[in-house]
């Protein structure tokens, strides 16, 4: 900012450019137009402005343009990577919940597996004991 305190010339247009922001909102050349009217009035690049203010908005309206087209290339660019990393999210909790579906199907497995010995050691304990009781008698 030392620079700005030394030159008049470029603090004024900082501030011309600043009040073009401000007015900014749907259309290019009306904010600019504003800015100019503003700064004219308060004898600020008054001299240039009206002798060049048509030029101004020509090359503003060029610069702003350009400015705002990259603007919403950069919110587009970013809308993408948010709706990229949301699915990036859901496919992996997709696959935490197949990966937690498959041990918890694991575990009801081997717990079918533990259940059907259960079953299969008292079935041959009652198969041994009905063949002993059939031989004692």
């Amino acid at each position: 900012m030392a620079i700005l305190g030394k030159c008049a010339i470029l603090r004024e247009y900082t501030q011309f450019v600043e009040k073009v922001k401000e007015n900014e909102r749907e259309q290019v050349e009306e904010p600019i137009r504003k800015a100019i009217e503003y700064c004219i009035e308060n004898h600020i690049l008054g001299d240039f402005l009206r002798e060049r203010g048509s030029e101004v908005i020509n090359v503003m309206t060029i610069d702003m343009t350009f400015e705002r087209r990259i603007e919403i290339m950069n919110e587009r660019i970013l809308e993408a990577e948010k709706r990229a990393e949301d699915a990036e999210k859901r496919v992996e909790n997709a696959e935490k919940r197949a990966e937690d579906a498959e041990k918890r199907a694991d575990t009801e497995k081997k717990r079918a597996d533990t259940e059907k010995e259960r079953a299969d050691k008292l079935q041959l304990q009652a198969d041994v004991a009905k063949q002993q009781n059939g031989t004692n008698q």
